[in-house]
């Protein structure tokens, strides 16, 4: 789904820069429509589409990191161990107290 998502950011930016392009062309002094080499600057149009992808990364990234808590940041890097597993669901109901007196046995060794 993410690569979906990416493909639709990647084709729109290729786009807006196609029709930027062709927008920004200048008559020359023959009243023609030349293109000058500082439209697409020095890699011409492939560094033009590394520029805009660079962006949306970018922006993709900022949007990531300011809408994950601090709170999701901590989770993510710590594990329930199986005894606190074995615990949780204990006190929820899940399993009797027999099933519970066993398993942690199984655990603890």
């Amino acid at each position: 789904m993410k690569w979906i998502s990416m493909l639709k950011v990647l084709i729109i930016s290729s786009a807006c820069t196609a029709i930027s392009t062709n927008v920004s062309a200048q008559p020359s002094g023959g009243g023609r429509w030349d293109y000058h080499p500082w439209m697409y600057g020095h890699f011409g149009p492939i560094g033009m589409i590394i520029f805009w992808l660079i962006v949306v990364a970018a922006i993709v990234f900022i949007i990531r990191w300011i809408t994950v808590s601090d709170k999701d940041r901590r989770a993510a890097g710590k594990q329930e161990s199986p005894l606190d597993i074995l615990k949780r669901r204990y006190a929820a109901g899940d399993i009797t107290r027999e099933e519970f007196e066993q398993t942690k046995r199984d655990i603890t060794g």
